[in-house]
Formats: structure tokens, sequence, C-alpha cells
């Protein structure tokens, strides 16, 4: 039985806000357990993959933690849920609670 869980790291403030989600794996399958992808749901799901040149508002890191750029109130309606693979036996998972942003006044 593989439980996911996401960890949402501190938001990072440059000339921009950032927000990056972790996908939590049990420490002894995380040699074996890759994030494939994230959906971020809206209304609809949309899929995140990986990208050679990303430009756009997500970014998937090769560690499988998810970047949020350009985040603002309207980003607090957002729900993540990250997919994983077990590279062995190839069981696909979610995260059982999907991780969402909470931003306070600046």
């Amino acid at each position: 039985l593989l439980v996911v869980f996401i960890r949402q790291c501190s938001p990072r403030l440059e000339q921009i806000f950032a927000f990056k989600y972790r996908c939590e794996v049990p420490e002894h399958l995380a040699p074996h357990i890759r994030v494939t992808s994230w959906l971020h749901e809206e209304g609809t799901a949309i899929e995140i993959f990986p990208e050679r040149d990303p430009r756009g508002k997500y970014t998937l890191l090769q560690s499988g933690d998810l970047l949020v750029h350009h985040t603002s109130t309207y980003d607090t309606y957002k729900k993540y849920i990250c997919k994983t693979e077990h590279e062995l036996s190839g069981l696909r998972r979610r995260s059982l609670v999907p991780a969402r942003l909470a931003l306070k006044g600046t």
C-alpha cells in the first residue's frame, strides 16, 4: 500500500511570488517512486507534465516538486494533486488529499 502526501513548502518572495509543492513519499519507497505529473483542479483538471523549456505558470522540477509562478489570491481556489509511479511495479497513485495555497494580505 502506497500512501502519498503533499508537503507545501514555504513561499519565496523575489520580484514575483512563487510557491512550491512537494509530493511526500515514505522514505523506504522514495528511491523507487517518481512524480510523473501534477493535476490542477479548478472545475476541470489540467495535467502538468515536465517540459524542456518551461515558460508558463507551472514548472514541474526534476525533483518532482511543482513550482507555481506569479501566484495571486486567485490561486487560493485551486487544488493540486501529485501523481506518482513505482519504477519496479508500475503501480500509479495520486495523493490522497489535494493541496491548496493560502495567501494572506501583503
